[in-house]
């Protein structure tokens, strides 16, 4: 699957130094693990919007 194109609300790209896209939409992590890295830097599991 890929994304053509997507609207982000509460996102300025001028104000972030990082962008994880799986914070905002379904996506999924390399070789399928269900763990991931925010823009912060904190270690998830799971998927906020799966």
């Amino acid at each position: 699957m890929s994304i053509s194109w997507n609207w982000f609300d509460d996102l300025t790209f001028s104000e972030k130094k990082i962008i994880q896209p799986i914070e905002h939409l379904p996506c999924r992590t390399w070789g399928y693990d269900k763990w991931w890295i925010d823009s912060e830097g904190n270690e998830k599991e799971g998927h906020p919007y799966k």
